[in-house]
């Protein structure tokens, strides 16, 4: 099931995995985009009532934003019937439609922000608002961008991490898969890897 997305003014469909699209999932995309359309919006202004004073937005912000985009997710699934592995282009056709958080085009293809919003939002609160969003960014930007197995894990262990400790770990795991591929490992294997990191 395709999205659509915009490089510029230019929209376009785009599916996960590639592939001929039919007039059908154009359709379909079509209803999604007016869907986030009105949606994103409504869910910037849910936030500012929130965090009224917030000029910098750090990590309890995104944490929350990211319980919207969840919340938002599972809505058009049931709406539109998106597969999953639509997730991430879904994330990425939903940034284009902010009012708030504008970013270059540029900055949105490095930092796919909606993409980590959500993906802080499965840490537990106590654990995403322990660090500065500028560690997340740096973290989510580096080796777990490509293997989303390293967030599962760091999910799995967040509750027996102390809050001090978050901001070292993190590093250690940026060290430890800068130059390593963690995709040639089994689950076993970079579980077994990371946990040597704790």
């Amino acid at each position: 099931m395709p999205v659509l997305v915009r490089r510029g003014d230019e929209p376009f469909y785009k599916k996960a995995g590639g592939g001929a699209i039919t007039y059908q999932e154009k359709e379909t995309a079509d209803r999604v985009d007016a869907y986030l359309s009105a949606e994103v919006p409504t869910i910037e202004r849910r936030m500012r009532n929130r965090f009224p004073n917030a000029r910098r937005y750090g990590s309890e912000y995104w944490y929350w934003f990211g319980k919207e985009l969840e919340r938002l997710w599972k809505k058009a699934r049931k709406l539109f019937a998106l597969p999953q592995t639509e997730l991430f282009l879904f994330l990425e056709a939903a940034q284009y439609h902010a009012s708030v958080h504008r970013f270059s085009e540029k900055t949105l293809l490095r930092h796919p922000i909606f993409r980590y919003s959500y993906e802080l939002a499965k840490m537990p609160p106590e654990v995403a608002s322990q660090e500065r969003w500028r560690t997340w960014v740096e973290f989510f930007d580096s080796a777990i961008k490509n293997d989303p197995r390293i967030m599962s894990w760091l999910v799995k262990r967040s509750r027996q991490l102390k809050p001090e400790s978050v901001r070292a770990l993190l590093r250690r795991i940026r060290a430890k898969f800068k130059k390593t591929n963690s995709t040639v490992l089994s689950r076993k294997e970079l579980y077994a890897e990371l946990d040597k990191l704790l």
